[in-house]
């Protein structure tokens, strides 16, 4: 009974306690050949251990019962960049969909003037493995606990920040991105006990409620990037804007000479050059109505950089015709304009401010400073 115990600890990839009951099995052995034969399997099970412990940006422990053995282990998600195009699991859509928000969130709250419309975790491969990087099925796994894994792997991942193997993580995660609690708290408790040395803790949803001192209450997201990163993902959002692997559109605002001879307030906008026009058209319409406060100039603002003409008609549609001064005109591109810094603007927006000048649909001509 003590050998197939202790052969269950070690496929499950608990190893300290593997450890200790191959030794407890060589020290209770008659013969040198099984002393030797289990002193050598608890040396491997302390080398396998401490291969365990290796961790990289985007992986996470959490706790789970194993269904087959009725036993507590810890496992480990992956999040990595997937080359080829994936499908998701109806769970992780939804999780990406619920960080991606949250990072849209934090993006307004540090930086008006960028738009980020692909964070880039919709190309993500996020996998579960036992401690001997064997692959586990979500069918294998009992609730939704492995979420704030999954959200902190993401966060590794994204920030390129590496989680201590000491760490390990049980909860669901909402879409208003607080931590949801989970069962079983005193069990998952109990193994990361017994599977870690020293210095381990147990995050774990600030609805559960725990006193014990390893335990660490998670309200949100949030907190979760604070405590375990040591930062504030406020802090931290602007630094990633320039990642190949996000999608953004940013603003700058500057005075342009137009036609009349006079300055006007211009949007230069920076696209991504795999942008495509149907993305344009839905980014720029979600984009255009969060920077009317920019408008303060009574000439208005021109987006310039899109290059694309035909943009305005669908624009134009939603946005409603006022004729007021205040405006947002897009660059209506031309050919023999590339050489000489005159451009055309086309109208898709006023504002209802100051007097009639300009009208939705309405061209001029400008020139880049």
């Amino acid at each position: 009974m003590e050998k197939i115990e202790a052969r269950i600890s070690l496929e499950l990839g608990n190893f300290l306690t593997a450890q200790k009951q191959f030794m407890q099995l060589a020290k209770k052995s008659k013969t040198l050949v099984d002393k030797i034969f289990y002193n050598k399997t608890a040396q491997h099970c302390a080398e396998q251990y401490k291969n365990s412990l290796h961790i990289v940006a985007g992986e996470a422990f959490f706790p789970v019962r194993d269904k087959k053995n009725n036993e507590n282990r810890l496992l480990k998600v992956k999040c990595e960049k997937s080359l080829s195009s994936v499908e998701h699991p109806k769970w992780l859509s939804s999780l990406i969909e619920t960080m991606s928000n949250y990072f849209d969130e934090m993006l307004r709250k540090r930086e008006e003037k960028i738009f980020v419309f692909d964070w880039g975790l919709k190309s993500l491969a996020i996998k579960f493995t036992d401690l001997q990087e064997k692959e586990i099925t979500l069918q294998e796994l009992e609730g939704k606990s492995y979420e704030l894994a999954a959200a902190a792997a993401i966060f590794s991942f994204f920030f390129q920040k590496k989680i201590s193997a000491n760490y390990i993580f049980t909860g669901g995660v909402n879409k208003n991105f607080h931590i949801s609690s989970v069962s079983l708290i005193e069990e998952k408790y109990e193994v990361c006990m017994r599977e870690r040395k020293a210095n381990v803790k147990l995050f774990i949803p600030a609805d559960n409620g725990n006193r014990k001192k390893e335990i660490n209450k998670i309200d949100n997201l949030d907190s979760l990037f604070e405590v375990v990163f040591g930062a504030t993902v406020l802090g931290s959002i602007e630094n990633i804007t320039n990642n190949n692997d996000i999608r953004s559109i940013k603003l700058e605002v500057k005075n342009v000479r137009t036609s009349d001879k006079k300055y006007h307030r211009t949007a230069i906008f920076t696209t991504p050059e795999k942008l495509s026009i149907k993305e344009t058209t839905i980014v720029m319409a979600d984009f255009l109505p969060r920077i009317t406060s920019y408008l303060s100039d009574p000439k208005g603002m021109i987006i310039d950089g899109l290059r694309q003409s035909h943009l305005y008609f669908r624009l134009g549609m939603m946005m409603k015709e006022n004729h007021i001064s205040n405006f947002i005109a897009v660059r209506s591109f031309k050919k023999e304009d590339t050489n000489t810094g005159k451009s055309s603007a086309t109208v898709v927006i006023t504002t209802n401010k100051g007097e009639s000048q300009r009208s939705v649909g309405e061209e001029f001509e400008y020139y880049l400073p």
